[in-house]
């Protein structure tokens, strides 16, 4: 008996609910196989920088251990065998550096890379000037410079908000979204610690990187699903067709049977396809005022939550009284709701189509 035979023969013993689990426990090995083959084809140089910076000692005096996505061998040769700067070499830095922004605000971002790179010469442990240059290279659109240059950054200084935020923008244009998406939240984190006025931006590049990031996955999941059905369908099909060969009196029951089984494996195909099926984000989630997803929400002394930006405007040109209770208050009041937005998150990484409403 051939190894297809032995497994008709198995699969035919099984009830409806018991291949419904066979099947759904096919498609995560499928899943999961593939995504270890797409994280394994990860170019092999950040691996090599990895083994090639442990051993430099400025690495010890950084804390604890970098994650692998932004260990790089970017970082300026000369900052290894050139000795400390002198405070000459900082002041020239200093100047080059102010030189470079004012380039910079007149959109000459070519003159403002030769400032910066001109000041690195002189402080190549100076890592502001490398935010300062991949930002020069992002309005370039030249990414993989970006790439670089942040790469180099952070090396120097893990809390970098910019240079997570730029790195996650340049991995996104080298579809390297899994990468993008921990440097954007890395960089979202940092800007909710300091309250920058960045994070919404970083919050929309984050939505747009995680909606690219579950179009490639739920593709790749459907067609799993899909291969899996033919070949569950193939096994049933070859069962049917034993069973009708050695069926005595009975035809009709063998053929009722095909067509329950048939059904439930339908059902159990058609369930795990709604799972990747875009629909309305849940209403806990979203903002009463403007209807969308919550990405900052903050509460009211009457306990409502609200979107900040939403409910601000609402104060500054309604009135300082809750939209929906009616209830006086401050901004100054105005409590941000953590946990709200810990859930919410949490339920964008469950539903990651909710994203599309984010970007």
């Amino acid at each position: 008996m051939t190894r297809k035979q032995q497994l008709s023969q198995v699969l035919g013993q099984l009830d409806p609910w018991q291949l419904s689990v066979v099947a759904a426990f096919c498609v995560t090995i499928i899943c999961s196989a593939k995504h270890k083959r797409s994280r394994s084809a990860r170019p092999r140089r950040m691996h090599q920088d990895q083994s090639q910076h442990s051993s430099d000692t400025r690495q010890t005096q950084q804390g604890p251990q970098q994650h692998r996505f932004y260990q790089s061998s970017h970082r300026p040769t000369s900052a290894r065998v050139r000795p400390e700067p002198n405070e000459r070499d900082k002041q020239a830095a200093e100047a080059l550096k102010m030189e470079g922004n004012l380039y910079f605000g007149k959109a000459k971002y070519g003159a403002a890379i030769e400032k910066y790179t001109e000041a690195l010469t002189l402080c190549p442990d100076w890592s502001v000037l490398l935010v300062n240059r991949a930002m020069c290279q992002k309005k370039k659109e030249a990414w993989s410079l970006v790439q670089q240059d942040a790469e180099a950054a952070l090396f120097m200084d893990s809390k970098l908000l910019k240079a997570h935020y730029l790195l996650g923008m340049a991995l996104r244009h080298a579809k390297q979204l899994p990468e993008s998406v921990f440097h954007l939240r890395q960089a979202l984190d940092l800007a909710r610690e300091s309250n920058d006025n960045i994070k919404d931006e970083i919050w929309h590049e984050l939505a747009q990187v995680e909606f690219m990031h579950w179009e490639d996955r739920s593709a790749q999941q459907l067609h799993a699903q899909q291969q899996l059905q033919q070949r569950m369908q193939q096994v049933l099909q070859l069962q049917y067709h034993q069973e009708a060969t050695g069926a005595q009196g009975a035809p009709g029951n063998v053929q009722q049977d095909q067509q329950s089984e048939r059904a439930a494996l339908d059902q159990v195909f058609q369930a795990a396809k709604q799972k990747l099926t875009p629909g309305e984000p849940a209403s806990a989630f979203t903002c009463p005022l403007t209807m969308e997803v919550f990405r900052d929400p903050v509460m009211t002394p009457s306990g409502l939550s609200y979107e900040r930006s939403a409910l601000l405007e609402h104060i500054r040109k309604v009135g300082a009284f809750d939209p929906i209770t009616r209830q006086k208050m401050t901004a100054g009041q105005l409590v941000t709701n953590i946990a709200l937005r810990s859930a919410t998150l949490q339920y964008l990484d469950e539903h990651p189509w909710a994203w599309a409403e984010c970007c």
